[in-house]
């Protein structure tokens, strides 16, 4: 038989054409088979003109061929040498024996067997034979549906829990739908890909088809799109989780049983004369208590002053607090910490974090209509609150603001700074000079401003800038600060120094000095 297209002779029964690839087709007459007839010569008149036809076995490929063309191919068919790669086999490129002999089984009516690379390795393989658009085809409608019910079920696990476990559950079939529609696919596989190859055949696109560098690159934008979605999916799935929980647990401290104090760490005090046995715990309204109270410290080591306020705010009760050590040197704040009742009315409790970074828990005590305060500190605490059982005196000068006793400490006292204003000394040096009781400027409590700035030498704004620190023992390591700050009765060299403990508005003042002091290339 012959090749119908190019003419080369072939062996009995080929399926392709072995020199242009071409799909030989066999002609039936009478249920006998024929064999084809080599092309004959023909006069200049006349030609065999052969289009493009579709059939059920596939697409049949052809041209328009004149007389001497086909004299010329004839001719020139015993003189060629059979090229040992087709143009099919060149399209396939690796593992071409394997899909020539499928598709010359699927031509003689078998059906396509499972191409388990197609099942396994996915869009990968169906990228690196480029049929990547028939891989998303025939699964877009259950990977769509499986990724839309995982992020609606999350959304609604926020709105309402119960809802949300059902659409996730539901989600669990469309996966599953997922998985075999890509079984179904790898089993259409070869008959897909075989469509494919003929197709390119008939646009003449020799280009073979394998490409490692497509398959990368479409594994890894998968890989992109599916951390993508789980990073989204992870996130909204523990806010989901971190709400669900928050709402059992205030379910929870709503059923506490009347056993259950605030603070369990603290334990009871126990009657020590048989009159307290008169004295018994009753609940008591929180708003006889709102006002401004001072601390008695009479259990506490505690050299400073404290007062506190208890706020109602929309039913809502807050604790602040105010301590003083050291001569004013320095101040401790606790702002706005919420406090709430016991179940038996008898004690309020709360956490609170104050301006030093200092936490832990507020316990107030109600008894007989006195107020006794504890504050523990986690952890070794930097001049706070700490205090167990003291009792609380209301202050009665003041009209809901803090005020210290007529024994509070005097103001302190500083180099540059006084009454409201900055002054400078004319210190361009620091030998010789000494800083005793007194500190430079107020950089723990007040904020300086350029203006401020502009009032003092270029040493003394350096020193208020190291001054912040060596309040909180700052170890310098240039000899020539040491010493100064050696001269301050104050300053203990602190190993264990810190940023963190800084407050906020010396964290202000060293910003702010020292872009005072690069806008005048001091610094530099």
């Amino acid at each position: 038989m012959f090749c119908t297209k190019c003419g080369k002779e072939l062996p009995d029964g080929s399926a392709f054409c072995t020199n242009c690839g071409a799909k030989i087709v066999s002609e039936f007459s009478n249920g006998q088979a024929q064999k084809s007839d080599p092309p004959q010569p023909e006069t200049a008149s006349t030609t065999e003109s052969h289009r493009v036809s579709k059939t059920q076995d596939g697409i049949q490929f052809s041209q328009q061929q004149t007389a001497e063309q086909s004299a010329t191919s004839a001719s020139n068919t015993g003189s060629e040498e059979t090229n040992s790669e087709t143009v099919v086999q060149q399209i396939i490129g690796k593992n071409a024996e394997y899909y020539l002999t499928q598709f010359v089984r699927m031509r003689q009516g078998a059906k396509s067997k499972i191409n388990w690379a197609s099942f396994f390795l996915g869009i990968g393989h169906a990228s690196y034979r480029n049929v990547w658009r028939e891989w998303l085809k025939a699964v877009r409608l259950p990977l769509i549906l499986s990724i839309g019910l995982q992020v609606l079920g999350i959304l609604l696990l926020q709105i309402q829990f119960i809802l949300g476990i059902i659409v996730e559950c539901l989600s669990i079939p469309v996966s599953i739908w997922f998985w075999v529609a890509a079984l179904l696919l790898s089993k259409r596989f070869n008959q897909i890909y075989m469509r494919h190859v003929e197709d390119k055949v008939a646009r003449h696109d020799l280009k073979p088809d394998p490409s490692i560098g497509r398959a990368i690159l479409t594994w890894f934008v998968s890989w992109i799109a599916y951390m993508l979605l789980m990073s989204i999916l992870s996130s909204l799935l523990m806010s989901a989780l971190i709400g669900a929980f928050s709402g059992a647990n205030e379910q929870i401290l709503d059923d506490m049983v009347p056993n259950q104090e605030i603070v369990d760490s603290i334990e009871p005090i126990s009657p020590e004369t048989d009159d307290s046995l008169d004295s018994q715990a009753y609940a008591i309204d929180m708003n006889d208590y709102v006002g401004s109270w001072m601390v008695d410290r009479y259990n506490s080591y505690m050299d400073g002053f404290v007062g506190f306020t208890i706020e109602n705010n929309n039913d809502q009760f807050y604790f602040s607090a105010n301590g003083v050590w050291n001569q004013g040197d320095r101040v401790t704040n606790i702002e706005y910490a919420q406090i709430e009742l016991n179940y038996e009315g008898t004690q309020a409790g709360g956490y609170y974090e104050d301006d030093r970074g200092n936490t832990g828990d507020i316990i107030l005590d109600f008894e007989d209509g006195e107020l006794y305060l504890t504050i523990t500190v986690d952890g070794s605490g930097n001049y706070s609150f700490a205090m167990s059982h003291e009792h609380c005196t209301r202050d009665y000068d003041t009209a809901g603001n803090i005020s210290e006793p007529e024994s509070a400490p005097q103001t302190q006292s500083y180099k540059f700074y006084h009454e409201d204003h900055t002054y400078s000394n004319g210190m361009d040096g620091l030998g010789g000079y000494t800083i005793g009781e007194d500190h430079l400027w107020p950089t723990d409590t007040l904020t300086i401003t350029d203006a401020d700035l502009n009032e003092l030498t270029r040493m003394e704004v350096a020193a208020i800038r190291n001054e912040i620190y060596a309040r909180h023992g700052y170890t310098f390591s240039s000899q020539e600060w040491a010493d100064f700050f050696a001269t301050a009765t104050w300053y203990v060299p602190n190993f264990a120094f810190s940023n963190d403990m800084l407050n906020t508005t010396e964290k202000q003042n060293v910003e702010t000095i020292l872009a005072y002091e690069k806008a005048r290339g001091w610094n530099q």
